[in-house]
């Protein structure tokens, strides 16, 4: 999914109900030509950042501190997530739901189970129009 997005509707809820909430925009665009000497049968459509600089390959690392994010399709709505033992008491929880129009991101932090983190609502990016 690429494209513009911002959570101005909610954020705009929110601060009307009172609430203490952020104003976001997040962007998502593919950058493959930026990624220099990609093994054959790897696949370069894994990498999106709009500020990156060309990287070699052999530069990239695997992160161990994340689980990897595991995503299902259904019926043109992909949603899920990942959970990360950073430490033996601090987790990091992710849950995403990705459609057409709307972007839903759900982070969370906690240390020895208590959230230190995050909100109680996902954050709901919308497309920008015209992006």
């Amino acid at each position: 999914m690429t494209g513009h997005f911002d959570n101005r509707e909610q954020f705009t809820e929110m601060k009307s109900a009172g609430k203490l909430f952020p104003y976001a925009r997040h962007v998502n665009t593919v950058c493959n030509d930026k990624i220099n000497n990609i093994p054959a049968g790897e696949d370069k459509n894994t990498f999106s950042y709009a500020s990156m600089k060309n990287v070699e390959y052999s530069d990239l690392k695997r992160s161990e501190k994340f689980t990897p994010a595991l995503y299902q399709e259904k019926d043109g709505v992909w949603e899920g997530g990942s959970v990360s033992q950073f430490t033996p008491v601090m987790t990091f929880r992710l849950w995403e739901r990705f459609s057409e129009t709307c972007l839903e991101v759900s982070e969370s932090m906690e240390v020895n189970g208590k959230k230190t983190f995050g909100y109680d609502v996902p954050v709901i990016y919308k497309r920008e129009r015209g992006a």
